[in-house]
């Protein structure tokens, strides 16, 4: 699947974005997209379209005249439209079609060309019809030198500059960031951190940006944190707890999903399906951030790496070690540190080990050595671990099985003496709330090694970076 974009192409919908605020637009469509493509004269798209005979000042000239008139100021809520989503999946898909590793702006110009609305029917009005457009790409690309990594344009990363690639997208899994993107939010959370600490703004946008929390499940870090984040960022957050919506109960999921997207600007859900997750962002053109679900949990993993970077200095190399259930929080740890190079072995009870299919995600992905390991035995996974992580044996859902996850947990418990087969300086980690005396003793998690605090308070950092990467300036 591609993951990069080539340094043009994230200009150039990075210039589509300013084209239509500064046309007064409240949607970023498939048109404005091919107006930013259109800015760079050396582009392959460029090339592409002098090679079916379209000229680039008549195509613009034509773009500008459907576009509408320049406004001169920008729109308060400037969101995805549907067809530019789909224009962008059409990107991805054909440059996965071309085993490429990158997408570039001659995917970026099939994928309007293939999204079938008025800015595809003006490319095929003037001859651009994707057979067309293919035929140029395939002629393009046998003039490309052999092991070149893109023909014409430099790959760079996602969040390479000040492109913010991320702005529009929906965040449901750690499997939607690439490493570039992830090392980039982190890197973003650190400035939101020390600018907190100097009181100085990084970002305010003067209410123009609103975010629905919807809740299905109890929270205290995630609500305090995104509300507060948002607040602190200038934006304006809504909470929306089971009685205010009841998701697929007091209203399907669909209509609640169609309903926010025409008033705000962003969605976090925390939920206990994650096919709910799926469901918010089938029906709606806006941004759907995970804030929980039963399969993962990503931004608790952003403010794990946070700290880990904090206290460790690095995160490639590091051995992190999981003690107990295998569960959402594990999903996603081991998804984003393999992605910058730390190993996570993980010891669980027989039968409530990780999902295999998300252990197989985390070692494709993984970087720089790093390699996932399920083991049965915590002593085994300790064993020189630079960091020790655990959670609830029981968490919300599954109060049924509390008697009979007990038994089986008892053996996984963290303490001192667990604690001592880490490496020196050993770190310990919970995402909390913890189960005092079952998973952790106290001794554990009041020690001088606990970092759970540091997690705890990164939520609010590494969100904040998250909402401001999403949601542009």
């Amino acid at each position: 699947m591609a993951g990069r974009l080539t340094e043009r192409a994230a200009a150039a919908i990075h210039l589509g974005y300013e084209d239509a605020e500064r046309r007064g637009q409240s949607w970023f469509g498939p048109a404005n997209l091919l107006w930013g493509v259109l800015q760079d004269p050396k582009a392959v798209a460029v090339a592409m379209l002098e090679a079916v005979g379209v000229e680039r000042a008549v195509l613009q000239a034509r773009l500008d005249g459907l576009l509408g008139a320049d406004h001169g100021g920008g729109a308060e809520q400037l969101q995805l439209s549907p067809g530019t989503r789909r224009a962008l999946e059409l990107a991805y898909a054909e440059a996965s079609q071309r085993s490429c590793k990158y997408v570039g702006t001659e995917h970026l110009l099939v994928g309007v060309a293939m999204e079938g609305g008025n800015a595809a029917e003006l490319l095929a009005s003037l001859g651009a019809t994707v057979d067309r457009l293919r035929a140029a790409l395939d002629a393009l690309e046998t003039r490309t030198a052999p092991g070149s990594a893109a023909p014409y344009e430099e790959v760079k990363g996602w969040m390479d500059g000040d492109m913010q690639s991320l702005r529009g997208r929906s965040i449901l899994s750690m499997a939607d960031l690439t490493p570039e993107q992830l090392q980039g939010i982190l890197q973003k959370a650190e400035e939101f951190r020390q600018a907190r600490l100097e009181a100085r703004t990084l970002v305010d946008w003067k209410g123009r940006k609103s975010l629905a929390l919807l809740f299905e499940k109890a929270s205290l870090r995630t609500r305090v944190t995104f509300e507060l984040g948002m607040r602190e960022l200038g934006g304006v957050p809504i909470v929306l707890g089971p009685a205010e919506v009841g998701l697929g109960k007091r209203e399907s999921v669909g209509d609640v999903a169609r309903n926010l997207d025409r008033w705000v600007t962003a969605v976090a859900a925390r939920v206990f399906d994650h096919n709910t997750l799926l469901e918010l962002h089938r029906c709606s053109s806006i941004p759907i951030i995970n804030a929980l679900s039963d399969i993962e949990h990503p931004c608790q993993t952003l403010a794990d790496l946070q700290a880990l970077q904090q206290r460790k200095g690095r995160l490639d190399g590091l051995r992190i070690a999981w003690v107990g259930d295998g569960n959402n929080v594990l999903h996603s740890l081991m998804l984003g540190a393999a992605m910058l190079g730390a190993s996570v072995i993980a010891a669980c009870p027989a039968g409530y080990e990780p999902d295999p299919k998300i252990v197989s995600v985390a070692r494709e992905r993984a970087r720089g050595g790093a390699t996932i390991e399920i083991v049965n035995d915590p002593e085994q996974a300790v064993a020189g671990a630079d960091a020790v992580y655990t959670d609830v044996w029981v968490s919300m859902g599954a109060e049924a099985e509390a008697e009979q996850r007990r038994a089986v947990f008892a053996a996984f418990r963290v303490t001192p003496d667990l604690m001592s087969q880490a490496a020196p300086n050993a770190v310990f980690m919970h995402c909390l709330p913890a189960h005092r005396g079952e998973e952790v003793t106290d001794a554990v998690l009041d020690g001088p090694a606990s970092i759970v605090l540091d997690q705890a308070e990164n939520r609010l950092h590494a969100q904040k970076a998250l909402l401001a990467l999403l949601l542009g300036p």
